[in-house]
């Protein structure tokens, strides 16, 4: 990756890379706030003018690397450093988790990412193509089992061989009520246990890029966004296939993630 041109050798301007493109440029303190949310990762690469090249930012020195919280006494201790954004901390500011630091900004993802089974320093295992078209099958199936059984039930009656205006009527409101049922079944459930019966039994889960659980508002916003994936074919669905990071279509409009849960 090129270095970015025409920077002061001053500045503190920084440049970080994201799904292979380089970002940039932002000031040490939106810097500062993408390290705390958890936008960029200690393995993130990073760069400014101070660096020779493009670096890991857990692998910055501390000379170029922003603090989270800086003493504001001069002459009491630097403090610890928390062990995802690298920020220095007084003692009563970090939270111990075995021989882990870590400081309350960075703890929930944190906490996330324990509970998840992924090791420090490490990304979580996004989903895969396959095992999400397996709980999208399984999905779809519980979906579809109330609406298959409404059709059953007009059949046997008669009632959409009655008149043909009918019947034309009664298939527009049964794909209504599938899409109704989609909804409520995807935005309810990921919300409030980040993952739908398909995707617990695949062992999946629904999260924020910082590994923290999706609000009911984005899951509703992801359900949503699921029917401009299933235009033309499922290609929105086909999306995750090619993905470095496994997303599919209304994954990327809801800025989710799908990964698996180690066991």
């Amino acid at each position: 990756m090129m270095l970015p041109r025409n920077l002061s050798s001053k500045t503190m301007n920084w440049h970080y890379e994201e799904n292979g493109q380089a970002r940039g440029p932002v000031g040490d303190a939106e810097f500062e706030g993408l390290i705390r949310s958890g936008h960029i990762r200690p393995e993130t690469r990073v760069w400014n003018a101070t660096l020779s090249n493009w670096e890991l930012l857990k692998n910055v020195p501390r000379a170029s690397a922003p603090t989270s919280s800086a003493p504001e006494n001069p002459n009491s201790p630097a403090g610890s450093a928390c062990v995802s954004c690298g920020g220095l901390f007084l003692s009563d500011q970090l939270a111990v988790f075995g021989q882990n630091l870590v400081c309350a900004s960075c703890k929930p993802a944190y906490v996330q990412r324990l509970h998840e089974g992924v090791p420090d320093g490490q990304t979580p295992e996004y989903a895969g193509f396959l095992i999400r078209f397996a709980a999208f099958f399984l999905d779809n199936l519980l979906i579809s089992l109330p609406v298959f059984l409404i059709l059953i039930w007009a059949v046997v009656t008669g009632f959409i061989e009655a008149n043909p205006t009918r019947g034309l009527i009664f298939q527009l409101l049964l794909q209504g009520t599938f899409w109704i049922i989609a909804l409520l079944y995807h935005g309810i459930l990921v919300g409030k246990y980040g993952a739908t019966l398909g995707k617990k039994a695949c062992g999946l889960k629904v999260v924020n890029p910082d590994g923290s659980p999706v609000s009911m508002g984005r899951s509703f916003g992801r359900a949503g966004a699921q029917f401009v994936s299933g235009l033309i074919c499922n290609l929105g669905y086909l999306v995750a296939a090619f993905d470095k990071e496994k997303r599919a279509l209304h994954d990327m409009m809801a800025t989710t993630r799908v990964i698996r849960i180690r066991s």
